[in-house]
């Protein structure tokens, strides 16, 4: 599972200590893609959250019909390792109780051009994820995908 370290250190090495010895294995998004290309050569499940506002390694693409910035790192690595998408989303149901959306695999499309191959495939992934809070909207999800980093000359959204 890819994550961002929390800010508070103390906070953040707890929280990591707090994981079970046979849980996942985390790897640092600012490690790079090192971890991520090991996880994908070992065959493992690779976990990569796609409503985060990014800057770096991000583009613009549209969610709810707003140009808004996404991490590409899904898309760059699909497009890289020809790995299939498989978008799943927790979603709540009650106080404690959840459940768990698998949906169909999706295959990286390819145009010819890598750079393009990030920016339609990181558009289709926010798609699928849009559609999923379209159908859940109470679940809380998609919260920060609108992003707060702009197109240069859009309004700000806060």
């Amino acid at each position: 599972m890819v994550h961002r370290a929390i800010g508070h250190p103390l906070v953040d090495r707890w929280l990591f200590e707090l994981r079970p010895p046979g849980g996942p294995r985390m790897i640092r998004k600012s490690a790079g893609a090192g971890g991520v290309l090991q996880a994908l050569n070992e065959r493992g499940l690779l976990v990569l959250p796609i409503d985060q506002n990014s800057t770096r390694g991000s583009v613009f693409r549209r969610f709810f019909g707003l140009p808004g910035s996404t991490n590409s790192g899904m898309a760059r690595i699909a497009v890289r390792t020809d790995a299939p998408i498989v978008p799943a989303f927790i979603v709540a149901r009650a106080e404690r109780h959840h459940r768990v959306h698998v949906l169909p695999i999706l295959q990286v499309e390819r145009t010819g051009d890598p750079a393009e191959d990030v920016r339609r495939n990181t558009q289709r992934f926010t798609a699928v994820f849009e559609e999923m809070v379209r159908r859940h909207p109470s679940s809380g999800c998609g919260c920060t995908s609108a992003g707060t980093r702009r197109p240069p000359g859009e309004p700000r959204l806060y």
